[in-house]
């Protein structure tokens, strides 16, 4: 071989390694943002139970400030100008979780204190917030584990946005030609 081919190829090995690490890196983080949005998605069933309780109770509305953290994302942060390496498809899934990692922190003081039943509206919302993302957080990292072990793309959260919504997403793999979605397979199989 010539020196510019043995140049080549090492550089395509490097590259291939910076992908395999990446996605690994990646994927893991998403893994641990996935157990934040869960974590949350509970945190807003509870509150939304206890405000449903109070409105039935007619409890008097009293000051609870309304809390919506931001998520760190050291990974990302730091590779950000290599996530063209995981390609265009599963980066811009990527992106779109990530983002909503960095939605700014927000603390609303609820003043005048509102009703229950309200308070309980805004809490079953976040909490719908929170497991719509942790859906795509946890879509997105079975693409990237698709890619690293050789399965079958599931492809991108646009095009399965429907299916997910339905739980009948289904993960494939060498070893498991179907995998149907439970309640387990979303909490308890490894991404």
């Amino acid at each position: 071989m010539h020196a510019a081919e043995l140049e080549e190829a090492a550089a395509r090995a490097q590259e291939e390694n910076d992908r395999s690490l990446l996605r690994a890196a990646i994927r893991a983080e998403l893994v641990g943002l996935l157990n934040e949005a869960q974590n949350y998605q509970g945190v807003m069933d509870t509150f939304s139970q206890m405000s449903g309780a109070m409105a039935q109770s007619n409890v008097p509305a009293f000051k609870q400030a309304l809390h919506f953290p931001t998520f760190k994302t050291p990974i990302y942060d730091t590779n950000i100008s290599k996530i063209g390496l995981l390609g265009i498809s599963i980066a811009a899934d990527v992106v779109k979780v990530m983002n909503r990692a960095k939605r700014p922190e927000l603390s609303i003081p609820n003043e005048p204190p509102l009703e229950h039943k309200f308070m309980k509206t805004i809490y079953d919302t976040a909490s719908a917030a929170y497991k719509n993302w942790g859906s795509d957080i946890y879509h997105v990292a079975m693409r990237i584990r698709a890619t690293e072990e050789g399965w079958r793309d599931p492809g991108t959260l646009v095009e399965t946005a429907a299916a997910r919504q339905a739980n009948t997403q289904a993960y494939e793999s060498p070893s498991n030609p179907k995998v149907e979605p439970t309640a387990e397979l979303v909490h308890d199989n490894p991404v």
